[in-house]
């Protein structure tokens, strides 16, 4: 998948799901978009999983998002590929959420958005693999990015599993992308997702590494600073190991801004490397919207919400850009 659009003045070029390329039209300026590229949408509340650092306290009797609602709200954007990561709560908990979630992606679709789901390791069986790639399959043969949370209490084993679960489902390994917080997944197996050199991702495996939220469930708890000392250090050999034709080829690194400041990449990478990568702060190029309650805010850890009747989308995203 190749696609490119003009967003303000730049231009975004889109590699398929987990590339991205954004290019000012004029030399030296900073990225001044019109509207999001991304838009972090949180469809339910509901999940009887119940993890202990969940920043969205997700429940198993949660709300769903009123779809008919949403799409009053959405149908401002442009029709260009932008990324819609969908989450919030366990979009494959139920037989009604995943109603939900089928007729998202099908708008989705329809608009040539990038839809992504966001699930957590533990519903990555093949009976729910095979319902995501057979609804893109009978849906004209769409793709979808698939984001696993793999959780601090995994284990080698299970690891072996899901690795492998993915693997026997060709339509969602190509576009599958591991999320990792930063500080709470155990470092021997961290080791062992990068550094591997053989298994089921022939094109590499891609990693996004989540800066740890204070916020939710996690509110008040402590910064993991030893684990995520452990987690830098890994980060950076391995960076510093594809600088020189390394282990890094077969394996993509992501970050949010969280995670960029906990690690503090920038210091560890060449200007040119680091603005290459670099979209701009939160809430400068992506958003958030809370589907279930009706509002928007820059980010998923921001306590400062505004209700979608009282403003549009486009309107929400353009207000408060020189305060960021």
């Amino acid at each position: 998948m190749y696609s490119v659009y003009k967003n303000g003045n730049y231009l975004v070029h889109v590699f398929g799901y987990g590339s991205t390329e954004k290019r000012c039209l004029r030399r030296g300026e900073d990225l001044i978009p019109e509207f999001p590229d991304s838009i972090d949408l949180k469809l339910s509340n509901r999940c009887s999983t119940g993890c202990p650092y969940c920043h969205e306290e997700s429940v198993k009797n949660g709300k769903l998002a009123d779809y008919d609602t949403l799409i009053e709200h959405l149908s401002i954007l442009p029709e260009v590929p932008i990324e819609i990561a969908i989450g919030g709560g366990n979009m494959l908990e139920d037989k009604e959420s995943k109603e939900l979630l089928e007729k998202v992606l099908a708008w989705c679709w329809s608009r040539e958005y990038r839809a992504n789901l966001t699930i957590n390791e533990d519903q990555v069986t093949p009976e729910n693999l095979k319902f995501i790639s057979d609804y893109a399959k009978i849906s004209g043969y769409k793709e979808i990015g698939v984001g696993i949370s793999l959780t601090p209490g995994m284990t080698e084993v299970r690891l072996d599993n899901v690795l492998k679960t993915v693997q026997g489902n060709y339509a969602i390994e190509k576009n599958v992308v591991f999320h990792v917080i930063l500080g709470l997944f155990p470092i021997p197996l961290l080791k062992k997702l990068v550094n591997s050199e053989t298994g089921p991702f022939s094109s590499g495996k891609a990693i996004l590494f989540l800066g740890y939220k204070q916020y939710g469930r996690a509110k008040g708890t402590k910064i993991p600073e030893k684990g995520i000392k452990e987690h830098e250090r890994l980060i950076k050999e391995t960076i510093l190991k594809g600088r020189c034709g390394g282990i890094y080829e077969r394996c993509v690194f992501g970050f949010d801004n969280l995670a960029l400041e906990q690690i503090n990449l920038e210091a560890s990478l060449l200007t040119k490397e680091f603005r290459d990568v670099y979209f701009g702060p939160e809430f400068s190029c992506s958003m958030y919207i809370d589907a279930v309650k009706g509002e928007y805010a820059k980010t998923s850890r921001d306590s400062e919400r505004v209700g979608w009747d009282n403003i549009n989308l486009i309107d929400f995203f353009n207000h408060d850009k020189n305060s960021k």
